[in-house]
């Protein structure tokens, strides 16, 4: 889960980087092509490497969320006393995953990528799919957190009833004792 924001935390560092970049006055020490290229067109390619940089994260992150949730609903699964809430709800986390990452990403970057050098005035329609997109990949990472979070939950409030019964069966157990032993002198 702590990946997931910091993912977001840096896709939007990388973007904001490229554009204060790209404001800052261009000293004489600066390379000659962008000072040729201008603030526009030099704002425009920083940008362009800010998202692929981004797309590349995201997808590698998105990898590691599958190797993640595989191994993790795999562990669920061949645990000593498998449950069903705990296997559905990380099967569930990584169906999410993989379709974030099959069918939604691929768009999103194919999208992005012919987005990155369009004037703004230009192909609106394609924008209004972007954000229709990004709506669908942001509700998708939320029902994906949601699921880790109750499984999380579930894992914790299991365990501590587990462990709780335990010592009640133990310290029942110690006053069935007939030799008392458990009783201080």
């Amino acid at each position: 889960m702590l990946g997931t924001g910091f993912m977001t935390v840096v896709a939007i560092h990388n973007l904001r980087s490229a554009d204060e970049m790209a404001a800052a006055v261009p000293s004489e020490k600066a390379p000659i092509v962008v000072r040729m290229l201008g603030p526009e067109n030099t704002r425009t390619l920083l940008r362009h490497q800010a998202s692929q940089l981004n797309r590349d994260y995201f997808k590698r992150w998105e990898q590691v969320e599958l190797a993640i949730g595989i191994f993790m609903t795999f562990t669920l699964v061949f645990a000593t006393q498998p449950r069903w809430l705990p296997i559905a709800l990380g099967a569930m986390a990584v169906l999410v995953v993989a379709f974030l990452h099959f069918f939604i990403s691929p768009e999103i970057n194919y999208l992005g990528e012919a987005l990155d050098f369009m004037a703004l005035e230009d192909g609106e329609s394609q924008r209004k799919r972007m954000w229709a997109l990004h709506q669908v990949y942001t509700a998708g990472t939320l029902v994906k957190l949601l699921l880790c979070g109750i499984l999380t939950g579930y894992l914790l409030w299991f365990r501590a009833r587990k462990v709780s019964r335990k010592r009640v069966i133990s310290e029942l157990d110690a006053s069935d004792d007939t030799h008392y032993t458990h009783v201080a002198s």
